[in-house]
């Protein structure tokens, strides 16, 4: 088993607490991803927060981020329900599911839908199979209808999620990301209904003058650029037909005024009749470079560059006035970003009559992979503790066991005397002879009246103090603390005794907890030969006992003997018989006493190996798999610079340096420090909470490795140009001309221009650029603020990211008909004109079920052409 939360391919491992920035208190966010790709967006949005922004409740297990909420929308179950990892989306409270379990049998009878006046819109005649087997099947219709039927209860959950992210807020903003594929059936057949209805959830709740909606909408060829996708040449053929019928409803959407038209559409519960855009920013993310080229990894860039676009507004930035930038002061929020882009776009000429709503991206990003190191470090640690006390080293011998149980008091012998201490001698008094002779001839079994009582109250006081004693020896602790642990008790003892022996270098906690239970022979199986042993000599002593000369026997003999004959020896012999009586009697029951402390302790034992150490090793052995899987993802080449995020420098070229720091880590360190953290810690990993052991174990290894830790960019930055010689100017001239510059020319315009639309002129499209950098890194700060470029201005971010240099672009007033593929998508489009693939490509059909309706669509041919 291993932990997901210090996964490193789950979006997890150990992550420094210097590592992350503040989140930004002036604005709420809502960030809703809806259907496969937008989910998958959301998913690696939630995972950058919980790795780069600093939690509202740092230091607890369960990080949170109340003004930041998220909203996964999605016909497919299974895809929540699988998903690993500490930030994973939460299938109760962060996922809005529309999906329909008999969604077959309904469209197989058809008859709901036809009956239903709210769907009038859907071809359900047409719609005979799913192109898909899961989720809409691929069909933007069955995606509409899917969420119209629980369209109240997601106006609700808006609702919900907007007032949750503006709790506690004093007059703040509220951001709303929407992220959607535009080619498959559930995100390209919501995103439209979605976006009217965040609308109405905002109008409803009072909210709409302090709200921003950003649609950002993944353009086909990003789900097509996967290669299980790619292959399949009617599967792209699918998704160019879905993503073309969604681009002319979504431009002529945009721009509803133009047109004399408006957006309606009655959900029941509540209708919607607006002439306002679905959203007030729209970004179109494709994986097509402008000449024209698919990125082979242009799913994951796509969407790497999204995140990368919208983390920074989700951060606390400070941003610099100065002279080049003080066109930008005010343009780290998104309203300051709306109205700077609305008034840049104005001056553009238009042409076409074409919509110019649209943005598009590029970026790149460097960074030094310090969670990586930092896992590494931790990995590299664990793999030492493993080498020096791990399973394989721990060999438990008989002589070993037996000498534990000898120094901690629990041989048979040992536990029989601790049973029997402070009993007293038996004392019975003297009786004159003519007065014991008046009892005469007792039979087997009884004793004279005058002795009966002392011995009896002997015996029960032997009985009480024995009872006493097993009650204090096998009392269990009540807590693993070891500080209150007593030592009075034999379960007490071994506890402090293994707990010692676990902080040894040269024993440790396999060691220890091997003592307890091992394959072979351990304290267990000392135990159940003590028991037996002293099993054994209560049945001679019972045997004896019952014999033919036995105590009853021998009582009985010398009581006829001294009526027969009342001479003093017969006194005495008679006394003695007596008192051989009560105590061969008393012995037995001290050997059952004896017997019943040692099962006790030998439960008790039991029960502390399975309440302590069983979770204690299932601890160690996760943890080991964990660190393992790790090592393994940063051996691999999925280690190294992704597409869109580039490393200033890759672990490789340090590994020496943080192998040498893991090797000089002594003893102490390594196993006696480490097991006083942990074995303090019961409460943070008995139960095995994924969170809260990850959390724990991190805060160590920040302790041990605190220097790397928190290794400021500017250090890595001297060892990676060792020519500036440590002085700040020359690596600044450095950092300049060997990292931003050249991370400046790997941005990638993603967005295939048509020939005869050049995006990046500066009369076609308004243009903005930003430089994030770590605030804390002087020689970074001096290095932006001296590089120029002749094509662009950037706004200088200055982040409490302090391991990330980010660059993004932004071309705004980009009309569709630049797009070069459109013509390619709308080719399969048109070929799907009165055919099965054609059934529920738009939003709104003309059915028939709606002829009395003076406002019955068919956007297939209401729509304007855009090419």
């Amino acid at each position: 088993m291993t932990y997901e939360s210090l996964l490193l391919n789950l979006g997890g491992g150990v992550i420094p607490s210097g590592h992350r920035a503040r989140q930004n208190t002036r604005a709420a966010t809502l960030v809703i991803g809806i259907g496969g790709t937008g989910v998958d967006v959301l998913t690696k949005i939630k995972r950058k927060v919980y790795q780069d922004l600093i939690p509202d409740n740092p230091g607890d297990t369960v990080p949170r981020y109340d003004h930041i909420q998220f909203l996964a929308i999605d016909s497919d179950e299974d895809v929540i329900a699988n998903m690993k990892g500490k930030a994973r989306i939460n299938g109760t409270s962060e996922f809005f599911s529309i999906n329909i379990p008999h969604l077959k049998a309904i469209l197989n009878s058809k008859e709901t839908i036809r009956n239903n006046p709210l769907l009038n819109w859907m071809e359900i005649d047409k719609i005979d199979h799913l192109f898909m087997p899961c989720g809409a099947g691929g069909i933007r219709q069955i995606g509409r209808y899917l969420l119209i039927s629980k369209a109240a209860a997601l106006k609700s959950k808006i609702e919900e999620k907007c007032a949750a992210a503006l709790r506690g807020m004093d007059a703040p903003s509220l951001n709303i990301y929407i992220f959607a594929g535009l080619s498959g059936g559930t995100g390209s057949g919501c995103f439209l209904d979605t976006c009217y209805i965040v609308r109405k959830a905002l109008e409803d709740r009072g909210w709409t003058g302090s709200a921003n909606i950003m649609g950002f909408f993944f353009l086909p060829d990003v789900v097509t650029s996967k290669p299980e996708i790619a292959a399949n040449a009617t599967g792209v053929a699918h998704n160019h037909a879905n993503g073309y019928a969604a681009l002319a409803e979504l431009d002529y959407h945009m721009d509803l005024k133009s047109a004399y038209d408006s957006f309606q559409q009655n959900y029941g519960a509540f209708s919607v009749d607006t002439q306002v855009p679905p959203v007030d920013l729209c970004y179109l993310l494709s994986a097509t470079l402008s000449c024209g080229s698919i990125l082979p990894n242009g799913y994951s860039y796509a969407i790497d560059q999204t995140v990368g676009y919208v983390m920074p507004y989700l951060a606390d930035v400070k941003l610099d006035g100065v002279d080049v930038y003080d066109d930008y002061a005010q343009y780290s929020t998104i309203p300051s970003r709306l109205a700077c882009t609305l008034r840049g776009m104005h001056g553009i000429p238009r042409a076409h009559g074409a919509n110019y709503s649209y943005f598009v991206l590029r970026g790149a990003c460097a960074e030094v992979p310090v969670i990586q190191i930092a896992t590494y470090l931790a990995a590299g640690f664990y793999r030492r503790f493993q080498a020096r006390v791990g399973r394989e080293t721990a060999v438990i011998t008989q002589t070993a066991v037996d000498d534990l149980m000898k120094t901690l008091g629990l041989t048979a012998g040992q536990v029989y005397h601790e049973v029997v201490k402070g009993c007293n001698p038996l004392s019975l008094p003297d009786i004159y002879p003519k007065d014991l002779a008046m009892e005469g001839i007792l039979p087997r079994g009884y004793a004279p009246q005058f002795w009966v009582q002392p011995g009896d109250e002997w015996r029960d006081r032997c009985s009480s103090k024995r009872e006493e004693n097993r009650a204090a020896l096998t009392a269990e602790p009540t807590t693993f603390d070891w500080n209150q642990v007593s030592a009075d008790s034999l379960t007490g003892k071994v506890f402090r005794k293994l707990y010692e022996l676990s902080m040894d270098p040269e024993y440790g906690p396999y060691y220890a907890a091997g003592l307890l239970n091992s394959p072979g022979y351990d304290m267990i199986s000392a135990l159940n030969s003590a028991i037996k042993q002293t099993e054994e000599e209560l049945e001679a002593q019972k045997s004896h006992f019952h014999s033919e000369d036995g105590p009853p026997d021998c009582a009985a003999q010398c009581s006829a003997n001294f009526i027969h004959k009342s001479s003093k020896k017969n006194y005495q012999l008679y006394k003695e018989s007596i008192i051989n009586f009560y105590l061969m009697d008393n012995h037995i029951s001290e050997l059952r006493d004896t017997i019943a402390a040692l099962r006790s302790l030998r439960y008790s034992l039991e029960k502390l190996y399975r309440a302590y150490f069983v979770p204690l090793l299932q601890l160690l052995d996760n943890l080991k798999e964990t660190f393992s899987q790790n090592m393994d993802f940063l051996n691999s080449s999925a280690a190294a610079s992704a597409a869109y995020t580039r490393h200033i420098l890759e672990l490789r070229d340090i590994r020496p340096r943080l192998a040498g720091v893991v090797d000089g880590l002594d003893d102490h360190e390594l196993v006696t420090s480490f097991m006083v953290y942990l074995l303090k810690g019961y409460d943070q990993w008995q139960d095995g909470d994924d969170g809260k052991i990850s959390q724990y174990v991190s805060r160590y290894m920040e302790q041990v490795f605190d220097a790397e830790f928190h290794r400021p960019l500017q250090d890595y930055l001297f060892d990676l140009y060792p020519d500036a010689g440590g002085n700040p100017t020359l690596l600044a001239e450095a950092v300049e001309q060997n990292l931003i510059e050249p991370l400046h020319h790997s941005v990638l315009p993603l967005f295939w221009c048509d020939p005869v639309f050049d995006m990046t002129d500066p009369l076609r499209t308004y243009q903005t650029g930003d430089i994030s950098i770590p605030r804390s890194a002087s020689v970074v700060c001096s290095a932006v603020e001296h590089f120029r470029c002749s094509n662009c201005i950037y706004a200088v971010r200055k982040t409490g990211v302090n391991n990330r240099i980010s660059i993004s672009q932004l071309f705004a007033g980009v009309p569709l008909y630049a797009c070069g593929a459109l013509g390619m998508w709308k080719q399969a489009y048109d070929a799907t004109v009165d055919t099965a693939a054609g059934a529920g490509i738009h939003l709104y059909a003309y059915t028939g079920r709606t002829s009395r309706d003076p406002n019955a669509k068919d956007w297939r041919t209401d729509l304007p052409d855009f090419l």
